[in-house]
């Protein structure tokens, strides 16, 4: 999908959306760029016209993958390897994704490191996702929410963020 930005000019009654007019800035260029950016552009993943296949980078790893090309190709995956996250590696992780912004910088979030079946199998048993029977470990995310800006969700918005960065780490980890 692909989002316009315009510049408003006029009152708040009558105004019209126009491109910005002005000789082209290095901010400008950058733009540009990041607008050609795009899944048929990236050269790090392989893609057929239709479908990225990400899989292939776990058997041949792209330690020069961009950023972008990172963020344009990431995907979800369902299917897992038989071989568990070993929890030092898991730790050194979590440790990384710490450094995610969070609300005031208060970074109060805990991770859950879970490896037992049984309880794998009780948290589905309650509602979690299904994709729970299908795993050897996974871990939880929790974040206090005792703050006085619920109205924002600060706790959500930190949560999410850690998760992407612990997410950003694993994919550089596997990369390099």
């Amino acid at each position: 999908s692909t989002v316009s930005a315009f510049r408003i000019s006029g009152s708040a009654s009558s105004f019209t959306l126009a491109p910005p007019d002005k000789p082209m800035s290095d901010r400008d260029k950058t733009s540009q760029i990041l607008r050609a950016r795009n899944v048929e552009t990236q050269s790090s993943v392989r893609f057929d016209g239709k479908y990225l296949f990400p899989a292939e980078i776990a058997s041949t790893p792209a330690p020069d993958m961009s950023v972008l090309d990172a963020i344009i190709t990431r995907r979800t995956s369902r299917s897992y390897a038989d071989e568990p996250v070993p929890f030092e590696l898991f730790e050194n992780l979590v440790n990384i994704a710490s450094h995610a912004p969070s609300a005031c910088n208060e970074q109060r979030w805990k991770i859950i490191y879970i490896d037992e079946p049984g309880i794998l199998e009780d948290l589905y048993l309650r509602g979690s996702a299904a994709f729970l029977r299908k795993t050897k470990q996974a871990f939880l995310v929790l974040y206090n929410n005792r703050t006085d800006n619920l109205k924002y969700s600060d706790h959500v918005q930190s949560g999410a963020a850690f998760i992407t960065q612990l997410r950003a780490a694993a994919a550089a980890l596997r990369h390099s």
